[in-house]
This record gives structure tokens, sequence and C-alpha cells, in this order.
């Protein structure tokens, strides 16, 4: 994966602004994301559905 060589991710804002998220230990293991609980989304106004 892309990211996992450069240790960031990269994405595209809305505003066109370009953001990254380093990845400084790797990602996460399954078990251990689902531990860490759903982020705050009370500032988005487009919700995508919490179960696919």
């Amino acid at each position: 994966m892309n990211s996992e060589r450069q240790g960031r991710v990269k994405r595209v804002t809305k505003k066109g602004m370009t953001r990254e998220l380093p990845l400084r230990e790797g990602w996460l293991k399954v078990k251990d994301a689902m531990r860490s609980g759903l982020p705050d989304t009370s500032w988005l106004d487009n919700l995508w559905p919490e179960k696919w």
C-alpha cells in the first residue's frame, strides 16, 4: 500500500486542501481499532450510515 510505504495517509478536503495523517506506528490491528470507539461526527453535515 502506498500509504504504508510513505508512512502517512493523504486526503483532499471538500475545499480542495490536502491533509495528511502520519502513520508513525503503522495501521491499527482490527481488534485495536474496534476498541477505540467511533469518532466524533457531530460537526459533519452529510453522515454515512453507521452500519452498511
